[in-house]
This record gives structure tokens, sequence and C-alpha cells, in this order.
């Protein structure tokens, strides 16, 4: 046991004497200053690999000395070779959206008057030099002027996408509140007409309750539903939607689009109980229809003279006499 304990005293001596030898302290320097190299290269190493990652809150990317790339989303870095050099950065935003659906009741050049040609209503007034700019205050004026109805009304849809979009036009649906005899009328012309260029026809006919599509492109047609229209990417269709019923009578009703943008659900309406969509059908419904046929069902046709401020037998405001 002596033995043993004198032993161990002997070797906490040497150990205690080596340690405090001058030339042992610098080798643990040098071994510190190899560790300190070893931490370096390591880190220099990670770097070259293009390893660069954040906690979830930021970019991960590519570093990379000459070209490379950092995506936080979507983008890039370029880094010039050498160092201290700047980054250029772009970074590309998600594709624009750009789904909608807009939706015009078309002017018509062509409308009947329920009275008699003595009971015509004076249109509204402007000046001569704001002619060509009187349309909108026409077709104002004819929308609430309950004893105006349109000839072969028609609504111009248009269709826009973006890149990431999906518009589908489902359904148009036509509820009618109001159906009598023509009897007593007078037809009238507007200055104006609307229209538009359009990929799609639609007609939406009272007399069946069915709405028929087709496109003028490729000759696809159906019934709504279950058929649709469907515009994606970045693209545009205008649909022209036109109203059929039967021939005889003046209708007071509404019109309602359905449709989808991105798979959200959307509805257009036109046409209140108490503010109608007002119309009547003439020849094979063609938007407008035209002065012969409307002659045949309605008699002579009256246009408006702003220079002489009255309705006028047989007179064509788009053709005034010089």
């Amino acid at each position: 046991m002596m033995a043993t304990r004198t032993s161990i005293a002997r070797r906490k001596r040497f150990t205690s004497w080596l340690l405090g030898r001058p030339w042992w302290q610098g080798v643990g320097a040098i071994a510190g200053i190899v560790a300190i190299f070893v931490a370096v290269a390591v880190a220099a190493s990670c770097a070259s690999s293009g390893t660069n990652q954040s906690d979830g809150r930021g970019s991960r990317g590519n570093l990379q000395a000459g070209t490379g790339n950092v995506q936080g989303g979507n983008g890039n870095c370029n880094i010039q070779g050498g160092s201290g050099n700047d980054v250029s950065c772009q970074v590309n935003g998600s594709p624009e959206s750009r789904g909608q659906v807009t939706v015009d009741v078309q002017a018509s050049a062509l409308c009947v008057f329920k009275g008699s040609e003595n009971e015509l209503l004076t249109p509204p007034d402007y000046p001569p030099e704001q002619a060509a700019d009187h349309r909108q205050a026409w077709k104002s004026w004819m929308e609430t002027t309950p004893t105006i109805y349109r000839i072969n009304p028609q609504l111009m849809v248009s269709l826009e996408t973006g890149e990431p979009d999906l518009v589908v036009l489902q359904n148009v649906e036509v509820k009618v509140y109001k159906r009598v005899p023509v009897g007593t009328a007078t037809l009238i012309q507007a200055y104006s007409q609307g229209g538009g260029i359009s990929g799609y026809t639609v007609i939406a006919d009272t007399t069946t309750g069915r709405t028929h599509y087709s496109s003028q492109a490729t000759g696809e047609s159906g019934n709504m539903p279950p058929g649709a229209i469907q515009v994606n990417k970045l693209n545009y269709q205008g649909v022209e939607v036109n109203l059929y019923s039967e021939r005889g009578f003046l209708y007071e009703g509404s019109v309602t689009l359905t449709y989808t943008i991105n798979g959200k659900n959307g509805t257009y309406s036109t046409g209140t109980p108490a503010q109608p969509l007002r119309w009547t059908i003439i020849g094979n419904g063609e938007f407008g229809g035209n002065v012969t046929e409307a002659a045949d069902t309605f008699g002579s046709v009256h246009g408006w003279s702003e220079s002489q401020k009255r309705w006028i037998k047989d007179f064509d405001p788009f053709n005034p006499p010089q």
C-alpha cells in the first residue's frame, strides 16, 4: 500500500514539473493556432459548397465565387469573382393575376317606342359640337324610359386572364317579368349602336329556357350548363350574348351571368323588377336587327333631327340630307 501511494505521488510531481516547463507551454500555443486554422478552413469549405440556409424566415440559395444565385422566393444574384465586389440581384415577383369579367349592355340603334308617333318623347339635348360623345346619354335615357324597348338586345362580355388565372363563364339565365303584345308602337332610330369583337356567341332563348354557346374560331358548341366557356393563361375572349324570344311581344326582365375566377363564384345581373331590361325581337334575333325587317314589323322608322329638335318620319340620323 505504501509503495503504491509513493508511486502516485511521484507521478503527480513529474506531471506538475513537465507542464510547468516553458517549452511545453509553447507546444500548447501552437496547438491552439492549428485549431483556429482548421475552423477557418471548415467555414471556407461550407461557403464554397454553396450552403446558405436561413432559419426559415430568410432566403435559401447558393453563393458562389464567380456567378451564383441567392433565391428568396424567386430571383438571382450575380457575384463577380474576387473579394469586396458588389452583388447585383434581380428578384422575380409572382405572375400577375388579371382575371376579371366585365359586361356592357350594348346600345341599339333601333328601338321601339310603346305608343304613337305623336307621343314620342324628347331625347337628351346636347350641343352640336358634342354630337360624337352623346352615346352614353342616349343609352341611359333609353334604359330608364319605361316605354322604350331595345330591338334584339345584346350584352358584350369580356373574359380576361393573366398567366396564373382561370376564368369560366358557366351560364347565362334570362328571367321574364312581363310580356305583352306589341300593340301600338313606333320605330325609332338613335345615333349610334354598340358592338365589339367576339370569339364566342351565346344565345339565351326564352322560348325554350336553354342557353347555347358556340366558338366562332373552332366551331365548338353546346348548351350551358353543362358546357362552359373557359379562358386561361394570358388571354382575352369577347363573348356576345344575344337574347331570343317569341316575336310580336314586348318583354321586361333580367339577365344574369354566373362565372368563376380562379375557383371563386361571381355573378353579374342587369334588370330588376323596378328597373327591368326591356326588349323585343324581330327576324332571327341578330343584334339590333335591320331597318328593313324593323319597318316591316313596326312601320316607318323615325329619326331625331338635332337641328330641328324633333322626330322626323323616314329620317336617317346617320345620313341626314345635305
